[in-house]
């Protein structure tokens, strides 16, 4: 489990003082990894990963792929 700051709802004036978002990534695969104790946020990865950056799922899965294929080339040098 890890966990910090929500970036979500910021958490108002405890940001940075608790740690009220929480990630499972034993959940992985299985639904909700995402949870904020604070605004209630819960999605599953590629949804949170959506959330804060904008991309599409499509885009998300574009650029795992990129690194995949980036990590493969690397091993080779």
């Amino acid at each position: 489990e890890l966990y910090g700051g929500c970036p979500i709802c910021r958490e108002d004036s405890s940001w940075g003082k608790k740690a009220r978002f929480h990630y499972y990534p034993e959940s992985e695969g299985e639904g909700t990894t995402t949870f904020c104790f604070n605004c209630g946020y819960n999605s599953n990865s590629a949804g949170f990963i959506s959330d804060v950056s904008g991309l599409s799922f499509k885009e998300i899965q574009n650029e795992f792929e990129d690194y995949e294929k980036s990590k493969r080339l690397s091993s080779y040098f």
